[in-house]
C-alpha cells in the first residue's frame, strides 16, 4: 500500500497516508513530548531532587545550598526527607531518593560512594541544680 508520493518539489501522503497518520499522529506527538521532556531533564530545566538529610544537618548546613541551587535551577524541585539514617539508607537504594547527608560515622558497605563534606561539631546541654 503506497502513503507517500515523491514528487520533484517533495513528499505529500496519499489517501491511505492521510488515514494511517490520523492513527499515528498521537503516538509521534507523544514520542516528540517524550523527547523534550529529557532534554529539559538532561539541561536541568524540569524535574525533582530528593535529599535525604536529618532536621539539624538541613537547617545549620544544607539550606544554604539549596538555596544557591534554586536560584541557578528555579524549575528543579527539591523534596528532603527525614528519618533515622538507616531508614534513610534504605530508602536511598531503593531509589526513592537521590542522595543522602547525614552524620558519620555510620556502618557503610560497599554499594555506597560516601565523601566527606564538612565538620559539624555537636553538645549537649544540661540544667544543673545549684
Amino acid at each position: 500500500m503506497t502513503l507517500l508520493y515523491r514528487t520533484p518539489k517533495g513528499v505529500s501522503l496519499t489517501e491511505n497516508g492521510k488515514i494511517f497518520f490520523e492513527f499515528i499522529k498521537s503516538g509521534v506527538e507523544s514520542f516528540m513530548n517524550g523527547e523534550h521532556k529529557l532534554t529539559a531533564l538532561h539541561h536541568l530545566e524540569t524535574g525533582l531532587l530528593k535529599i535525604g538529610a536529618s532536621t539539624t544537618i538541613t537547617k545549620y548546613y544544607l539550606l544554604p545550598y539549596i538555596e544557591k541551587f534554586h536560584k541557578a535551577y528555579p524549575k528543579i524541585n527539591i523534596s528532603i526527607t527525614n528519618h533515622l539514617t538507616n531508614t534513610m539508607l534504605s530508602l536511598l537504594k531503593k531509589g526513592s531518593l537521590d542522595f543522602l547527608i547525614v552524620n558519620l560515622p555510620m556502618k557503610l558497605d560497599n554499594s555506597l560512594n560516601v565523601i566527606p563534606c564538612t565538620k559539624l561539631h555537636d553538645c549537649f546541654a544540661r540544667k544543673f541544680r545549684i
